[in-house]
């Protein structure tokens, strides 16, 4: 993990967090943009957890330049910014989750493990759903921001599917 804030203390506090947790491996820190895509290309780390606002270049343009760097590296925005216009910004830079600052470690690690891996997007329960109503109307949307329109037979069918009932089973009902 590479971890990017430009405030020294927020920084130490989340490194020891993560280091409590055995599985998880520090492998550098960065105090802003520049630094940490320098550092991301050099150690090519799993995940960079990244705040938005740095100096010299913000988290956003950051996680830009290593995603078009085709790194392996997997983005988490940790911020304490609630706009809706900066959190889409950086998802559509190529973050895979977006953490309010006052989260707890155990939300952390569940964010870490998603986006690592399972390679899934991730938002906490308690704004998942504004998430993914920002991500629809936006060009994140594969579907063009249009919502997909069920009819009741295939949303029948997708609750069968979600109950874990085989294509015999559904068939049958």
């Amino acid at each position: 993990i590479l971890v990017a804030d430009d405030h020294l203390f927020f920084r130490e506090g989340l490194i020891k967090v993560l280091e409590l947790e055995r599985r998880y491996v520090v492998v550098d820190e960065a105090k802003d943009g520049e630094e940490l895509v320098a550092k991301a290309n050099h150690l090519k780390p799993d995940v960079a957890i990244v705040d938005i606002t740095m100096p010299n270049k913000n988290g956003i343009e950051a996680t830009k330049e290593i995603k078009d760097a085709s790194l392996i590296t997997e983005v988490i925005a940790l911020s304490m910014h609630t706009d809706e216009k900066l959190i889409l910004q950086m998802l559509q830079a190529g973050a895979m989750g977006y953490l309010e600052k006052n989260i707890s470690k155990e939300e952390l690690y569940k964010a870490i493990d998603s986006v690592v891996e399972d390679r899934r997007m991730y938002f906490p329960e308690s704004t998942s759903r504004r998430m993914f109503q920002l991500i629809q109307h936006s060009s994140l949307m594969p579907f063009g921001g249009s919502s997909i329109e069920f009819t009741e037979k295939e949303i029948e069918i997708i609750q069968w599917v979600c109950k874990d009932c085989s294509s015999v089973e559904i068939g049958e009902k």
